[in-house]
């Protein structure tokens, strides 16, 4: 009898349905296990039941804010990387104090290779790196 290993997963925390959808959709088909939450409760209860390496967080959720779920993630496993996602841009998310001046950030609305690259960088998971860190290689001959 083979025992089915269960990986660490990732947890999106997204209150707007198309969004999460597009967000699952792209991650699953990547090959990653990925938990769903519509908000920052359900997102709790979901960390309570499994082990998860990255929370892509909406950081305005109704009620308690992605950065408390972030916080929360974080007690469970230290390890726990963090991508915040929002339809504010960085500046506003600072101004408000939703946002470290040096925590990974994408501003809705992104594409799927845009989020898949953000996704590797965290996780180490391949040699996609975001558009904002990838080096220009010159043109060949």
């Amino acid at each position: 009898m083979r025992r089915r290993v269960r990986r660490d997963a990732i947890l999106v925390v997204e209150d707007h349905e198309e969004t999460r959808a597009f967000l699952l959709r792209v991650l699953e088909g990547a090959g990653y296990p990925v938990v769903e939450a519509g908000d920052a409760i359900q997102a709790i209860e979901a960390l309570e039941a499994r082990r998860v390496i990255l929370v892509i967080a909406d950081l305005a959720l109704p009620g308690l804010s992605g950065a408390v779920v972030a916080k929360t993630a974080r007690r469970h496993n230290p390890g726990t990387k963090v991508l915040y996602i929002s339809g504010y841009d960085r500046a506003a998310a600072l101004a408000e104090g939703w946002l470290e001046r040096d925590d990974p950030f994408l501003q809705k609305p992104f594409d799927a290779p845009r989020l898949l690259a953000e996704v590797h960088d965290l996780l180490g998971t391949g040699e996609a790196t975001s558009p904002s860190r990838r080096r220009r290689r010159s043109p060949g001959p």
